[in-house]
């Protein structure tokens, strides 16, 4: 089963190794190139640590260094760090079970049978239905917003024509989680879409934004169906197409980069 590891990066004066180095507001978002083989990855400080995600299937260790040319202070050091991941533990399969109370209730006869079923239609219409759990909110992320989303409702219930939005996500505050249905009121939509209040948006690495799809739209991104209960990165220029939960309603929206003449 595929597990995610979060590995943090943090760096220590190599004389005094208890003092932790580019902590202060000012190395924030400066940039360092992380090195694995061949593969260059370049990733943004935060807190004078970088975060990077991967998907672990089985038990692996590599190196790994570090191009610390684009900070604003020269650094001497070259050495890197070994990262150890162990696989993730198979869930048990349970083998399944005779069904002992079918085969003792065909045994009963006919006559127990239908003073059952009664007793179970009795108890069911006695019983107060539950209703379904509201959907949590995605954990605050720990990186800053940036771009914009362009949205398209490209058909409403109502039969009402929308005209093409904008929403800027550069405004939003670090580590906030904001759904679909937020910023189409933040762009006065009054139209309702069922099922928006249950996708989820926050900022990523790398200037990516994460997907959270907690509702029964069909959505799509590259003809790729964004399953329910998961979370998708998408990068800069990516494409969305939604369906709601109404079969009605569509919604294409895309994540684009800001101009200079944008930002504020």
């Amino acid at each position: 089963y595929d597990r995610l590891a979060k590995i943090n990066y943090s760096f220590y004066n190599a004389e005094t190794q208890s003092l932790r180095l580019w902590g202060g507001e000012y190395f924030d978002h400066n940039r360092i190139v992380v090195m694995l083989d061949a593969d260059a990855e370049e990733l943004t400080l935060n807190a004078g640590a970088l975060t990077v995600e991967e998907v672990v299937t089985d038990d692996r260790e590599y190196e790994v260094f570090f191009d610390y040319s684009r900070l604003p202070v020269n650094v001497i050091g070259t050495e890197g760090v070994t990262v150890k991941l162990e696989a993730p533990d198979l869930i048990p399969v349970e083998e399944p079970r005779p069904p002992y109370l079918l085969i003792g209730a065909l045994a009963a006869g006919g006559v127990i049978l239908p003073v059952l079923i009664i007793a179970i239609l009795l108890h069911r219409r006695k019983k107060k239905r539950i209703p379904a759990p509201v959907e949590e909110r995605p954990e605050p992320s720990k990186y800053s917003y940036v771009g914009k989303i362009n949205l398209y409702v490209t058909r409403t219930a109502s039969g009402y024509d929308i005209p093409p939005l904008t929403y800027n996500l550069f405004r939003l505050p670090l580590g906030k989680v904001i759904s679909l249905q937020e910023i189409l009121e933040e762009c006065e939509v009054r139209e309702k879409l069922q099922g928006a209040e249950d996708i989820y948006f926050k900022a990523g690495a790398n200037r990516n934004l994460i997907l959270t799809n907690n509702s029964d739209c069909t959505i799509i991104k590259n003809r790729e169906i964004l399953m329910k209960k998961k979370s998708y990165q998408l990068t800069l220029d990516s494409k969305v197409d939604i369906s709601f939960e109404d079969e009605v309603s569509e919604l294409t929206f895309q994540y684009k980069d800001l101009k200079p003449s944008e930002a504020w």
